[in-house]
């Protein structure tokens, strides 16, 4: 009998949960597994373009079309010329007083390096686009003055992929099409 007048029996019980090393052990090999695992994610995910890598391709696309609107508006005189794989359009722009402003702006499209390359004045060229596929220019003539021109172009690695835009001449340039 014990102090309190109750005998003590030995009852067992049974064990229920882990011990703090085998949490600890378990929780290092998961590490391990996870930081492997992490490891081969990254991997394939830099394998894979994303959608922002193509993006910035559309983005690409779309500043050099707004700066072929721009340059098509504001000029003079158009000459163009077109054979098999190559389209060569030099655009005479409107005098003007600002400092800095192109006299001239040419566009040389060869289908061979699918490559649109564009020069300012005399300057040398700079290729503003690459994987152009295809590249067409029509000019509406009213006379001697174009009044509309057609652009279409097909570039590869973009989301969009062909691009083709209508551009109104208010001032009619004079044009040799």
């Amino acid at each position: 009998m014990t102090i309190s007048g109750f005998k003590h029996q030995g009852i067992q019980h049974a064990r229920s949960g882990f011990t703090l090393v085998e949490v600890v052990t378990s929780l290092a090999i998961m590490s391990v597994l996870m930081l492997g695992l992490s490891g081969a994610v990254m991997i394939g995910s830099h394998a894979v373009p994303t959608t922002t890598d193509i993006g910035l391709a559309d983005q690409s696309v779309m500043n050099v079309t707004n700066q072929l609107r721009t340059e098509f508006r504001y000029c003079s005189r158009i000459q163009y010329r077109s054979n098999a794989g190559s389209l060569q359009m030099q655009l005479t722009m409107k005098s003007t007083t600002a400092a800095g402003a192109p006299s001239s702006v040419s566009y040389y499209y060869s289908a061979e390096d699918d490559t649109l390359s564009r020069i300012v004045d005399s300057l040398d060229p700079v290729i503003v686009l690459s994987g152009v596929s295809t590249c067409v220019v029509n000019i509406t003539k009213d006379g001697t003055d174009a009044s509309m021109v057609y652009v279409f172009m097909v570039v590869d690695g973009t989301i969009q992929r062909m691009y083709e835009m209508h551009i109104a001449l208010p001032d009619k340039p004079e044009t040799n099409v």
